[in-house]
């Protein structure tokens, strides 16, 4: 099924798969370089393992990783796995959280990294908030 064209800046393109699971919305987005060829599939839970990708992260430009991000969390709100914008502010999270190692954590790991880092940009002081794992 075909789904949303999405720009993420640098050539690099996607496209927003929406499925139906077991009665549990979900999506895919399939990530195209500048020349067209798609590069990985990402999901809300990071990296997919789909269509010959390891689900290891492709080397992406910040810029591009960034409005990836961005996407995912439009995603997931729009399903209801996130709070709407405006009822939790994640301001805080965006300035202090999205730096370039925590995004690649949040698109390499999982969405439970994602929810993690929410919460720590919420509570910073909480033992245990990082996005090494700690």
């Amino acid at each position: 099924m075909a789904g949303e064209n999405a720009n993420f800046g640098k050539g690099y393109t996607g496209r927003v798969d929406a499925f139906n699971t077991g009665g549990q919305a979900g999506f895919e987005i399939h990530v195209y370089d500048a020349a067209g060829t798609e590069v990985g599939v990402a999901g809300p839970e990071g990296w997919i393992a789909k269509h010959g990708f390891s689900g290891e992260a492709p080397n992406l430009p910040i810029e591009v990783v960034e409005k990836l991000s961005g996407r995912v969390i439009q995603e997931l709100r729009a399903r209801g796995l996130l709070a709407a914008k405006g009822i939790l502010d994640i301001s805080e999270f965006i300035n202090r959280f999205l730096s370039a190692d925590a995004l690649v954590c949040i698109l390499t790991d999982s969405c439970d990294r994602l929810y993690k880092a929410i919460d720590c940009a919420l509570h910073p002081d909480k033992p245990g908030c990082s996005c090494n794992g700690a």
